[in-house]
Order: C-alpha cells, then structure tokens, then sequence
C-alpha cells in the first residue's frame, strides 16, 4: 500500500485548550506535508456523556477532522464499538490515543492492522497509569521528554523495547522575530489551559502582584480558557482593572505565533510537565522562559541563565528576583532571547523533525507487524479507572460484566457495543421494514407514554417501517390523535368487557398481522408478551417503578427485547445480565427543545408544586399539606399550583383544605405532557417534596422550560445538574428547609434568573430529540431481528398476567393468583372472560365440568397447567 493510504489518527475526546490538541493539530499537518493521511478525530464532540464549559480551539482547515460515527444519546457500548468498528475498517492504519482515556480502552479489540501508537504526554500519575494499563497492547510508546522515557523503563522493562523517544516540536520561524519595545514595561505572557489542576493558573494574580510589589512593571497576558476560567478572572479582577493583568480568549495557532513576538518573557508556574508544546511555541518567538524547575521537559529546554531561568514551584519571591534581573538589563534579555530561539533548532525541537520521527516509527512498526514481530494478543474492553491522581476519569459506574466484552455501564451498552460491530446492519433494518410493527399502549389518552406511541408511530414510519397503533381500549375524550397515515386499531372497544376480555381481543388483533413486530409501551399490553406466537417479536418498555412487577410475572423470560428509559432500571431488572444480551436498550422519552416562555415579573414567585403522580407514586395527603404549610410558614410572596392526577380530585381538595390564607394556592389537573407544559411554562420553580422512581420527565419538561427544580430526588438525573441547581437536599421529609429554599429564590430575583438560565442551559443539553430517539429504537429494533434470525432467540412462552401492581408470584402474598396455561388471573370470572372473549367458549365448559367433578372450589388455588 502507498505511504499516502495509509491513515492515521490522533483521537482528542474535544478541541479544548490544551498542549495535546496542538500537539495533534501540529503533527497532523506536518504528516500531511510528508504524504500521510492524518486527521484529527474527535471522540467526545457532541454527546450527552461528557460536558466540555470550555472554550474550543479552533481547528485549522487545512487539517482534517473526522468525528466519530454516533449520536449524541448513544451510551459508553456504542462508542466502543463505534471506534472499534471505525478503525478495523480503516485498516492497516495507525491510532494515536492520546490522553483520550475514555475511548483508548478498546486498544485490546482492535485488529492487528491498526497500529495503536500511545503517547506518554506528561510526567504525571494520569498517563503512567495510561501505559500501565494498555501499553502490552500498543505497538509502542512515545515518550515526549527524557525523563518520562526513563520512568516508563523504569516501571515496565517489559515493554522497554517499544519505548520512543520524540520531544514534541513546534513551528520555527527561520530568522528570530525582531521587533521586541527596547524598553517599557516588562511584557509577560503565558498561553494554555486556564486550570488549577498542573498548571496552577490560579496563582498568577498573586505571583503578578508579587512582582510589581517588588519594584518590577510587569505586565502578564494570559491567553486561553479552561474549567477554572471564571475563578481566574474573578482572583484577577482588580489587576485587571490596574491594567497590568489581560485575559484574552484563545488564538488560533498561526495567529498566536505572531501574538507571542510581542512579549519579552514567557511564565510557567507548572506543578509538572511533559514536553510543554506552549514554551517550545513561546522559545520558538524569542520569549525568555521564567518557567518552574520540574524534573520532565523544561530542565531538557531551559538553561539557567543562558536561555531561561528555572524557579522554584511557587517561589514567587524567585519569580520577581527572576523578572527584575531582564527587566533591569534589556541586553542581557536580548541576549536571552535569541539563543532561547535557536535552542528550538539545536536540540531538535522543530515541527519538521517531530514529523520525520514519526514518520520513520510508523514505517518500522508497520514493516514489524508483516514480519510477525508484534502480536497484540486480543482481550476485552480495558475498564477504564474511575479516578486517578485525584483526577476523575470514568466515574460511571460498570454494572455490567460479560464475559467475552468486558465491563460496561450497563446491559443496554453491551447490546449497543455488538450492534456497532454487527456487518450487514442495513440490510437487516431493511428485512424488519417489511413486516408490520404494531405500537401497543393501553389508550391515546393524554399520557407520556401515550405521547410516546404516537411520536414512534410517526417518526418510523417516516423511515419506511409499516407503523401501526394497537389500542387496547377506546381512548378518552381528551386522548391524542393519531398521526396522519398511521393506522389506529383498538382492539376493545366494548365498555363492558374487564381486563381479561380485553387482553384476549388484543391477542387476535395482533394474531392477525402474522409476522411482526409487537412493541408494549404500558404495563397493559406488556402483559401480554408471553403469550404472542413464534413469529411475533415483542419489545418492551419499562421505567424504574415497573421493574419488581415484570419481574413478579417472570415476564423477562418472556419478551425479546427491553427498553429502559434510565441505566438504573436496566441494572435492576438485570442483575445477572438478561437471557439474550442484543436485545436490552437504554432509551430514554424524546424531549423537543422549546422556546423560552416569556413569565409574568410581578414581584410574587409562581410555584408549581408537584407530589410525583407522572412518576408512578402519589404523596399522602398529610405530605403534600405539610409541604404546603412549612411554604406559607416562609413568608415567601408566592402562588402555588397544585398538580392533580385526573382521578385524584378528592385527594386535590383534601390537601388544600385548612391552608392558611397566606399561601394563594389552586389544584391543576394534569393528565398529561398537554395538561403540563402550560404551567410550566407560566412557574418560576417546581418544587418537588417527594422522591421520584426515576429520571423524571416532569423535571426535564421543567428544565427545558427554565423553570428552576428544587428539591430533586430523581435517580441519573441530579448527576446532570450543575452545583448551583443541586443544591444541599434537605431530609426528606424536612418541608421547612425546602420552603426556605424557594423563600430565597423569592426573595432573589436575579438569582432566580441565573437558575433558570442554567435550568434550561442543562434541560437542552441533556434532553433527547425525537431524531435521538428514533436512531435507538431503529437499532433496538434491528438487534431483536437479528437475535431471532441467528437463532438466538430464547424467548418462552407462557401465559398473560394482570398488570396489576399487587402480582405475587409467591403464594400467600397479596392474595390468592390462580395459575393456568393461559396465564395468571386475580379471579375466577377473569378467567372466563379471557377465555371466552379469546373465542373459545366451548373449551370453557368443558372445563368447568370438569373441575366441578374433580371437586375443585372456587377459593383453593390451582398449579400451573391443572386447567385444560
């Protein structure tokens, strides 16, 4: 293969501020310049699993950038096996993992054709644990400096052998930039990442107030942004105002270059480095490093009093005696200068000899693995540590071990991870398209999960899928139409028929597609899975709270796929891993992003108080009315709105009854999404006594909306919210110091502002779009067909159950369940109406007879398969 096919690529998670992305940028387009085909490739750039509050770098054009083919709701499985799949492809290539620790765990998976060359960057715990962890499964290992080369030896002689020695280089400019001010202030730079964290970018007020104490007028620039921005410019804010502190935003590259010939001195306050890509960059300009003495990278460039000073960490006194010596002798500092500009050249340390060097690696490592000098023995994912050095790197947790991929954060990963390994997957999704898949929910009434049915129901069938509604029963007056051109079936209209007669019309209505695909939205016609013919596939949907039921009826035996809308409950419905792995998904409800209502600003708080009913459980009366009562008792001007379930008006009036005249309050019945979104849209704040079972889409429609959440106690949900929106909860139970929590926000309305726009800041980034959802459920849906048509299908048959919360599957707990080959029944009359509304009336008397000459009662209790 020519030189020039050969691609390479260096992964970044996102273009931030750093040493490593120019590093990537750099040699990146200098590769170019030799012939190869490398680009940047972009892990992190726009997903849900990582939040970047960092300013970007900007990527030149003339280096190519490739992102990572996923969606911004996919999950850890499908990133892994996104790149696993991205690179075997691209094969025989060369990845460069970088400090892109998230996604480098797939090194053991990847084919022996691509060539994983990892880089130690820094003389710090986090990249030795890097090599620690994955480097029997690199080709070899890059040390940037001396010194990390010897530490990398020194801790595994047994990947000796593979380690490199490249010193990072920079672009060199071949004569030295002239155009210095001879005098004047005493001009100080420093570029980079704005974080405490190494570079210790907090201290630089201080050590500049130091400074200019001591007699010297410094001026310092600091260009760049980072995670500790905002604290940099608030420790720096009366320098600033002096005019002896700038802080500027990051500069693309070529523009920096001719920015830095400006300054006389460059400053580097580091608690370690590597090979630091920004005072090679400031050297290469003519800027004397005042830089602090670490053991990695600045002691192989800076020579005390020749070309630079090396200080102390910290010594600021050392730092000022520093500065003032070329602030006071303008020769000495030219002098200076020029020789730290051609120390860029006498060590090696410009663009084009990085460039050549590895060049020459990759052509070696390439030639070594066609003779078979290096074998990467196959392994599974690397689970990636949770922190290092303090560092958090991974902090998901890994519920889910299987046994040939590794560990992941969840069942539904491990089922994203094959699927994106998976050849043919269009051909598979295009078989599936030409059978009917039928969207089953209870009714149209005005539900999330009714919503649900109907986005499915248009959104697919836009992509060709033969979408149809399956109603169990009539829907309400105030129900949801069904899209345009999607056909609606209810399976009972009849009022006088119970559960059971219900259940067994939907049975034949589904018997008479044949071959298709049965996708239960509800409890109501999730029951009814085990009971489907061989060529139906059946796909459920459970929230957190309806796991221990499906779990009481044994219906994951029974179901060829699941849907989970949050990771906890996919964890707790499958401790062990479910019975067939590619059919477990993780999707949560589609969310479309809103414009920001306009609220009323009359000095008085409008508070949405809601007791959990959309989530599955409805708070007692004396709850709900000591809430309210502690919220009165505040003082804060408030108006309260009561959400109210539909059927729950009496418990509505009895919470509000003996509120004391301070606290305006009125009930709202909330049906549904419809029935919430209007006051949403008119709150300042939800106020949420209660915890909830699972990610609560109340609070992300309360997000979205910028109405500000307090008193959140939703699972995967509270992780998401920035430290000033989770806010220290109070016990549960403790109504006085959450009233005192909207009291504040009363009593603040510039406050109240700066929640809400981070309320919905956070509800944007994090809610899923119907697209979002749509590309999980496709490949939920391929996954299901692809386990039947492999012969994986483990489903079971077995007989339909209530959807009734009280199901016991042990005897003597909630009551007597009569257990027969149809399924389980509360009662007798149950029974027979299942069976009868199912078209088999005669098979009912004879069993009847049957059972009455045997003697058998109406109250004992029946083993499965006694009826006939």
């Amino acid at each position: 293969m020519a030189r020039a096919a050969l691609p390479i690529f260096f992964s970044l998670p996102f273009p931030t501020v750093t040493g490593i992305t120019i590093y990537s940028i750099n040699l990146a387009r200098a590769l170019a310049r030799l012939g190869h085909d490398a680009r940047i490739l972009l892990t992190e750039s726009d997903t849900l699993l990582a939040t970047y509050r960092e300013r970007t770098l900007e990527i030149p054009a003339d280096v190519a950038v490739e992102r990572l083919p996923v969606a911004r709701l996919d999950g850890w499985g499908a990133h892994w096996g996104a790149l696993i799949h991205f690179l075997n492809r691209r094969a025989p290539c060369v990845y460069v993992p970088n400090s892109d620790y998230r996604h480098s765990v797939v090194s053991p998976a990847l084919d022996p054709g691509v060539v994983v060359v990892g880089v130690a960057h820094a003389d710090e715990p986090l990249h030795y644990d890097h090599v620690a962890r994955l480097g029997r499964y690199w080709n070899a290992v890059v040390c940037v400096s001396a010194e990390v080369a010897a530490r990398v030896r020194e801790r595994h002689p047994e990947l000796a052998a593979r380690v490199r020695l490249i010193r990072n280089g920079i672009e060199v400019p071949a004569a030295y930039p002239e155009g210095r001010p001879a005098d004047g202030p005493l001009r100080l730079v420093y570029h980079g990442a704005f974080k405490q964290q190494q570079k210790r970018v907090l201290d630089f007020p201080a050590l500049l107030r130091h400074v200019r104490d001591a007699g010297v007028d410094a001026h310092l620039t600091l260009i760049g942004s980072g995670p500790d921005e905002e604290a940099l410019r608030e420790r720096g804010r009366e320098l600033v105002a002096e005019g002896a502190l700038a802080i500027e935003k990051p500069l693309p590259n070529d523009a920096l270059r001719a920015h830095l010939a400006r300054f006389h001195a460059y400053v580097l306050n580091s608690e370690f480095e590597g090979m630091p890509q920004a005072l090679l960059e400031a050297m290469a300009q003519g800027c004397v490093p005042v830089v602090t003495d670490v053991s990695s990278g600045t002691r192989e460039v800076v020579r005390e009093g020749e070309n630079g000073h090396l200080v102390g960490v910290g010594d600021f006194a050392a730092f000022a005696e520093r500065l003032g010596g070329l602030h006071g002798d303008r020769e000495r500092l030219g002098r200076m200068s020029r020789r730290a500009h051609e120390t860029m050249g006498s060590l090696g340390l410009r663009l084009e000899d990085m460039a050549r060097a590895y060049h020459d690696l990759f052509a070696e490592l390439r030639a070594e693995v066609a003779a078979g000098g290096f074998a990467r023995a196959p392994g599974p994912i690397a689970a990636p540590p949770v922190v290092v050095g303090g560092l958090s790197v991974f902090p998901t947790p890994l519920r889910a071990r299987h046994a040939h991929h590794g560990r992941f954060p969840s069942w539904g990963d491990v089922g994203d991870f094959e699927w994106e390994r998976m050849p043919e997957r269009g051909a598979l999704v295009e078989r599936q398209r030409a059978h009917p898949l039928l969207i089953a929910v209870r009714d149209l009434g005005a539900s999330y999960l009714s919503e649900l049915a109907v986005d499915l129901a248009s959104i697919l069938r836009a992509e060709g899928y033969d979408t149809r509604l399956a109603c169990l029963r009539r829907s309400p007056a105030h129900g949801l139409v069904p899209p345009p051109g999607v056909p609606a079936a209810v399976a009972c209209p009849r009022e006088d028929l119970g559960w059971a007669g219900a259940a067994a019309r939907m049975l034949r209505l589904v018997a008479a597609h044949g071959r298709c695909t049965y996708v239960a939205l509800d409890r109501a016609t999730a029951c009814l899975a085990p009971r489907l013919g061989p060529g139906v596939r059946s796909v459920v949907l459970l929230n957190k709270h309806d796991v221990p039921w499906a779990a009481a009826g044994g219906l994951r035996e029974h179901a060829d796929g699941f849907v989970f809308t949050s990771p906890v409950a996919d964890a707790l419905a499958f401790p062990d891993g479910p019975s067939t792995l590619s059919s477990v998904a993780v999707i949560p409800f589609p969310l479309p992003a809103v414009p920001e209502p306009a609220r009323a600003e009359d000095g008085t708080l409008e508070v949405f108080a809601y007791y959990g009913h959309l989530d599955g459980a409805l708070a007692g009366v004396e709850v709900a009315r000591a809430s309210l009562a502690a919220l009165a008792a505040s003082g804060a001007r408030a108006r309260v709105t009561l959400a109210v379930p539909g059927d729950g008006r009496a418990w509505g009036e009895a919470v509000l009854a003996g509120l004391p005249p301070a606290l305006p309050a009125r009930p709202a019945v909330v049906f549904g999404r419809r029935d919430l979104r209007p006051h949403l849209e008119a709150a300042h704040v939800v106020m949420v006594p209660v915890p909830l079972a699972d990610i609560s889409l109340l609070i992300l429609e309360a997000l979205v909306r910028g109405c500000v959440p307090v008193g959140v106690r939703s699972p995967g949900l509270m992780e998401s919210l920035s430290d000033d929106l989770a806010a220290d909860l109070p016990p549960e139970g403790d109504h006085a110091t959450l009233a005192g929590q909207v009291a504040v926000l009363a009593a603040s309305p510039e406050r109240l502002r700066e929640r809400a726009r981070a309320a919905r800041r956070i509800g944007l980034e994090y809610c899923p779009d119907l697209s979002d959802v749509r590309d999980r459920w496709i490949r939920l849906l391929g996954r299901v067909w692809a386990a039947r048509e492999d012969g994986n299908d483990r489903r079971r048959p077995g007989g339909v159950f209530p959807p009734y919360p009280e199901l016991r599957r042990a005897t003597g707990n909630g009551g007597p369940v009569r257990i027969f080959r149809a399924g389980s029944f509360s009662h007798w009359h149950e029974w027979l109406e299942f069976q009868t509304a199912g078209g088999a009336p005669y098979r009912v008397a004879r069993a009847l007879a049957r059972w009455a000459r045997a003697g058998v009662d109406r109250v004992g209790g029946l083993g499965r398969g006694a009826a006939g």
